[in-house]
């Protein structure tokens, strides 16, 4: 169940960012639809997210061509921080990969918890195990303990029988 958990995920995780990787190249996201597979969507909610990506996509065609080769200033807080459209996209590139890396780490830590959760469990299997085996073991020893005091018993009454045999007899021939 935790692999279709993560493959889920995992799909859409990656649906994300290739919508993220087309609209940040232009491209049109009603041709991408049919190369992926959209689950748990209807037609019509399906229909209706093209067409708002589209527009998002068509504004934002419409107002990189109305710039041309002007440097658009990015985040301009005060600090007078300005980029070309190569910069914008370089940059763009850069945080995807950054992304993607931040992305494999994640995928290799979670499998190093599995592992480590796999090798835990087995562990504790192999302990419980020997617990069984010490609980039984303990139970023989008690068991064993019970019979010598039985027998140590029975060797004091006999040896208290003894004694009084052996006075009766000196007693008697005496």
């Amino acid at each position: 169940m935790f692999d279709l958990m993560r493959q889920t995920s995992t799909k859409q995780i990656r649906n994300h960012y290739q919508i993220q990787d087309c609209q940040f190249h232009g491209i049109d996201l009603v041709e991408l639809s049919n190369y992926m597979t959209w689950s748990k969507c209807s037609d019509f909610e399906f229909e209706l997210e093209i067409k708002e990506l589209n527009s998002y996509v068509s504004l934002r065609k419409t107002y990189l061509t109305s710039l041309g080769n002007k440097k658009v200033e990015l985040f301009d807080m005060g600090a007078g921080v300005t980029m070309t459209n190569q910069e914008l996209v370089n940059a763009g590139r850069q945080t995807m990969d950054e992304t993607n890396q931040a992305i494999e780490r994640t995928k290799k830590v979670v499998e190093n918890t599995i592992e480590v959760g796999t090798q835990t469990a087995t562990t504790l299997k192999g302990q419980t195990d020997q617990m069984g085996r010490i609980v039984n073991e303990l139970d023989t020893i008690h068991f064993s303990i019970k019979k010598a005091s039985q027998l140590v018993k029975e060797i004091g009454r006999q040896v208290r029988f003894l004694k009084g045999y052996r006075r009766y007899l000196y007693f008697v021939f005496t």
